[in-house]
């Protein structure tokens, strides 16, 4: 709830400030190939839910100074696709084996879980100009996380042995808001276009995302 009460007014101020500032400065449009990262804290690398995808990214924004401005950028990246399973003994038995002693019948259980993270980030960016027709853009910021969640679960399958547990799928939202900082390298092509290569890092509760992106640019 706090997340959508600070995005609300994160966005009125926003609306409001960006067309005056746009009406009497320089606004640019970008769109951007994104690459998204996604780590959470734990013990394991291989936790499920990292991974890595590609997707996409739209931005608006607007010089307010020489030097600085204001930026918004909406980032829908693909599928993190994850595979687990979990092995568990069922029982036992000792029979007339080939070499005898007795035989533990494990049968594995699978989950596959496909999750996104679909954000939206309003930041204040501040340009140096070190060369002629290269800046370097440094950005802070709120951020915005929609995260969809896709789980499905097959059971362990074994003829003539009658089991309790049926295979299901899942989905569902969470919403939550971060922190997030970047780097942008606009190129100066023209008077009104430039390549931006960029990095954004974006910290929600216990999750990391990196995004490393190549996207063009028009400035008016």
């Amino acid at each position: 709830m706090r997340a959508l009460l600070r995005f609300a007014i994160l966005t009125f101020g926003f609306s409001l400030v960006l067309p005056l500032a746009a009406a009497a400065q320089r606004p640019y449009v970008g769109a951007s190939l994104t690459g998204n990262t996604l780590r959470w804290s734990g013990v394991s690398g291989d936790m499920p839910g990292n991974g890595t995808s590609l997707g996409a990214g739209f931005r608006v924004g607007t010089a307010i100074g020489d030097r600085w401005g204001l930026d918004a950028e909406v980032v829908v990246p693909g599928w993190i696709e994850s595979n687990y399973s979990y092995e568990s003994t069922v029982g036992s038995f000792t029979g007339s084996l080939i070499g005898g002693g007795p035989a533990v019948l494990i049968l594995q259980s699978n989950y596959v879980q496909k999750s996104r993270q679909n954000t939206l980030a309003a930041s204040l960016w501040v340009r140096q100009r070190p060369f002629e027709r290269v800046d370097l853009v440094y950005s802070a910021g709120l951020a915005f996380l929609r995260s969809d969640q896709r789980t499905s679960y097959t059971p362990p399958q074994f003829p003539g042995l009658p089991l309790p547990v049926e295979g299901f799928e899942r989905e569902y939202s969470s919403y939550s808001a971060g922190g997030a900082m970047g780097l942008d390298v606009p190129v100066h092509v023209t008077n009104h276009l430039r390549v931006v290569p960029a990095m954004r890092l974006m910290i929600f509760g216990t999750a990391l995302v990196a995004r490393p992106s190549i996207g063009l640019s028009w400035n008016f």
